[in-house]
């Protein structure tokens, strides 16, 4: 299992206005051997949260892990990106349980964890903005 940062409560509540435009965050790691891919049920690269709905993303592509230099992130918050609906048949985030989540925003976790065994990362600049 990997492990997370949460956000702090300033990034809680009500952030409809932010569908459409991206998360994004600075992260590093102190080693980048032994990486491992997160559990999507543990929530992905990127977990949103409002009751018991939970929407998942996942990073894909060569540039999708930290390095051990600063790596800027980006998550589009919006159902056109490879959000998945944990609560849905549907595999993907439809607009309506996007905006759902983002009027109650309950909890934002950010994987920390990519390397199995010790690791240890950094995480800064995490940014709502809207488009």
């Amino acid at each position: 299992m990997a492990w997370y940062y949460q956000a702090p409560f300033k990034f809680l509540g009500n952030r409809e206005a932010f569908y459409g435009g991206t998360l994004s965050f600075d992260i590093r790691q102190k080693q980048t051997d032994q990486q491992f891919d997160a559990d999507p049920i543990e929530g992905g690269d990127i977990l949103l949260q409002s009751g018991d709905r939970k929407l998942v993303y996942e990073f894909r592509g060569p540039d999708s892990t930290p390095e051990t230099e600063w790596t800027t992130l980006d998550a589009p918050l919006t159902a056109a990106a490879t959000w998945v609906d944990m609560q849905s048949e549907e595999p993907l985030a439809t607009e309506e349980a996007f905006r759902e989540v983002l009027s109650n925003l309950e909890l934002i976790r950010i994987r920390g964890e990519y390397r199995a065994g010790d690791d240890r990362s950094y995480l800064d600049s995490v940014v709502l903005e809207r488009d």
